[in-house]
């Protein structure tokens, strides 16, 4: 991922400084394109990590907690443990995408979609296994 973001950096950087906004409806360059996923990926990556920490919260709660206080305990560790893991699965994964497509101009996009797809699912599987409304 941080390989990712210093790419998307530094392809910032390209665009002199006195070019306008990219505009993302519809984006009308593939950079422009890489620009407007990568900045929708940072948005549903940020909306995750703070569902993330709202779960962490309200296990380490014994108050909000619906079963036992043990079990919140363990699920806590647990999880932690499961998204760093969730977390390298989803690097490594997206890295095969953008590696398959490496030859071509799409490669970035492929990565970005690859992100999207894994960051949805996952909110999905936080608020499923936690039943989060």
């Amino acid at each position: 991922m941080r390989t990712l973001l210093a790419a998307l950096g530094l392809a910032a950087m390209a665009v002199p400084a006195w070019a306008d906004p990219v505009g993302c409806d519809p984006p009308l360059s593939t950079m422009e394109s890489d620009l407007c996923q990568s900045q929708a990926v940072e948005q549903a990556q940020a909306q995750l990590d703070a569902l993330y920490q709202r779960v962490l919260r309200s296990l380490a709660d014994e108050q909000a907690c619906p079963v036992s206080a043990a079990a919140c305990g363990n699920a806590q560790l647990a999880l932690a443990q499961a998204q760093r893991h969730w977390a390298a699965f989803r690097d490594a994964d997206c890295e095969s995408a953008y590696a398959f497509h490496s030859d071509g101009s799409g490669r970035n996009s492929a990565r970005l979609h690859c992100l999207a797809g894994h960051i949805s699912a996952r909110e999905r599987q936080l608020h499923e296994h936690f039943e989060i409304r």
